[in-house]
């Protein structure tokens, strides 16, 4: 386990730097990395079992039901508010961005809009299937 004012590993399900919350499901390690600063928010799955996340940050909320091993950086104020890297389905995201058009990444490649869909004001909500 390692501790930094920026970077924290847990298992408890909840996790805060600053004014960044992490809340995922119990028992498993997750990594957070908050930089409020450079509006970068990063989550790791290092487990094979998926597990929900829900994160707070003071730009934007980010929630899935499904993380699998891997991570999924946030950035709400930029055009590239999600970098995913994974091995498996996702399956959906709830996010919130202060962009008109939110890019989303998963793999190292831009995903289509048309999986992107405005939820309301700033809430959007992104697919991703294998």
């Amino acid at each position: 386990m390692f501790l930094s004012p920026t970077v924290k590993e847990d298992r408890s399900g909840h996790i805060d730097i600053e004014r960044t919350t992490l809340s995922t499901g119990f028992g498993l390690p997750i990594w957070l990395m908050a930089d409020e600063k450079r509006n970068v928010y990063t989550v790791m799955n290092p487990n094979h079992q998926p597990t929900s996340v829900k994160l707070n940050t003071p730009d934007g909320e980010l929630k899935t039901d499904v993380l699998p091993l891997g991570r999924v950086i946030y950035q709400p104020k930029s055009e590239k508010t999600l970098d995913v890297l994974c091995g498996m389905d996702l399956g959906r995201i709830d996010f919130t961005a202060k962009t008109r058009n939110p890019e989303v990444f998963v793999n190292n490649v831009r995903m289509p809009n048309e999986n992107l869909k405005a939820q309301g004001s700033g809430v959007w909500s992104f697919t991703i299937n294998g």
